[in-house]
């Protein structure tokens, strides 16, 4: 659980640093398949701006940047708690230089950040120890009711006006939820192109993980290379994938049956708006309440193909906000699975620092 103190760095660091050291915790943030969509641009020494690596988009998958823009939020909450623990308080403006379209948003800073000496720096955000060990989790969870009072405590791990975090644990509610979910997956891999941006994103081997430093390996989603071998009747390789996608959506499909027959409940981040100020808000409160969750032992897997921009998921988004009495003026950003599981025995790799770094002009 949480402490309700956490002392900060001692002695606070210059101002032209913090920026460097709250990069590593920073691109710790979750990101849609692990793909680190950031570039960080340091103004001066004084400021940083946040921009959308283009060739981190996802233009059949994301086609209007919903889960890119929560990866920027969930960037933005780490370095800010990370920034707190340094002895420093950040200020963040949202799309300073404008905010473009949906095929030029990578165009225009997604924020500009600011970080001041804060005057106590005793008062370091308390989810600082879970930046580095918070992680998705893709395997079965066990068979034990989510803890009430655990709940209660995440939900109330962020304040905002703008952002409401609900979570449901009946088990004939959950199942409903569970065969919508599975559902949902289809729909997602109904294109060959949004298939393709997928496979892109898998590591095969631990080796190509290493060298991409980023991506989701066969492990990480939830099974392994034995269970695929299993499915397939042979061993999974980027090239037979490519040539016959069907193998490996047969593989997501059986991963997501197993997944929601365990889930514990669910949990939903929702904004009475739709813009991307609303995405953004939304994303940072999903990372708190995913820290929150790290530092209670309960495991979260967020949904992203069940909120998917793809034709024929309005009626599946009818259905689940009529599932979970979601009125027609909210918008569900952020949708995720709970419940109790062993940690990973393998974390998602990430890329070093430095090469998220724009250079300078």
């Amino acid at each position: 659980m949480v402490s309700p103190h956490l002392s900060g760095h001692d002695p606070p660091l210059a101002q032209g640093d913090v920026y460097r050291e709250g990069l590593p915790y920073a691109v710790h943030a979750p990101s849609l398949l692990n793909a680190q969509p950031w570039r960080v641009e340091m103004v001066k020494g004084q400021s940083m701006r946040l921009w959308i690596d283009r060739e981190r988009m996802f233009p059949a998958l994301d086609p209007v940047n919903r889960h890119t823009l929560i990866s920027q939020a969930t960037f933005l909450e780490n370095f800010k708690i990370a920034a707190s623990y340094f002895g420093y308080r950040t200020s963040i403006d949202y799309f300073p230089l404008g905010w473009g379209t949906d095929a030029t948003i990578h165009e225009f800073p997604i924020a500009q950040v600011e970080c001041s000496p804060s005057p106590d720096n005793r008062n370091a955000d308390p989810l600082f120890p879970f930046l580095m060990t918070r992680q998705t989790c893709r395997t079965p969870f066990d068979k034990k009711p989510l803890d009430n009072d655990a709940l209660v405590d995440v939900a109330g791990s962020f304040e905002s006006e703008f952002t409401s975090f609900v979570t449901l644990t009946d088990p004939e509610v959950c199942r409903e939820i569970g065969d919508l979910v599975a559902r949902a997956l289809p729909l997602a891999l109904g294109s060959r192109e949004r298939t393709m941006e997928w496979i892109k994103m898998v590591r095969f081997d631990e080796d190509e993980a290493r060298l991409s430093g980023d991506g989701i390996g066969l492990s990480w989603l939830g099974g392994g290379e034995s269970l695929l071998s299993v499915i397939t009747g042979k061993r999974l390789s980027r090239e037979k994938v490519q040539a016959d996608p069907e193998l490996f959506c047969a593989y997501l499909r059986e991963r997501c049956a197993e997944q929601v027959r365990s889930a514990a409940g669910y949990g939903w981040i929702s904004t009475k708006g739709k813009s991307r100020v609303n995405l953004i808000h939304a994303g940072r409160a999903l990372e708190r309440v995913w820290l929150h969750a790290t530092s209670a032992g309960i495991g979260l897997q967020p949904y992203h193909h069940v909120l998917g921009d793809y034709p024929g998921t309005g009626e599946l988004h009818g259905e689940l906000k009529d599932i979970l009495g979601i009125s027609g003026s909210h918008t569900v950003q952020a949708f995720f699975r709970l419940g109790y599981a062993a940690s990973a025995k393998t974390r998602t790799f990430r890329r070093p620092p430095e090469s998220f770094l724009m250079p300078p002009p």
